[in-house]
């Protein structure tokens, strides 16, 4: 299944792509769709704070073997709240 997107690029980019669509001879779609598949492979971003403290919390959980309620979905009210 596909799916579009639009996306505002600045000028040199657009010039980059073109020349990729040119020199390849490939549709400028099939250069785009190739060009984000391969940046996906290769981008790694850097957690927020907030994110890289939760990540932090379960790998400490878990390399000490820290688990916990099996039923947290239908009894959240009584652990957060003791109801």
């Amino acid at each position: 299944m596909s799916s579009h997107v639009t996306l505002t690029i600045n000028e040199a980019t657009r010039e980059q792509i073109d020349r990729l669509a040119r020199t390849t001879g490939k549709p400028t779609e099939v250069v785009l769709r190739e060009v984000v598949e391969t940046g996906l492979k290769s981008y790694h971003p850097i957690p927020t704070k907030g994110v890289k403290t939760l990540l932090d919390l379960a790998a400490w959980a878990e390399k000490n073997h820290v688990t916990g309620p099996t039923d947290l979905s239908t009894n959240h009210n009584t652990y957060a709240w003791g109801e």
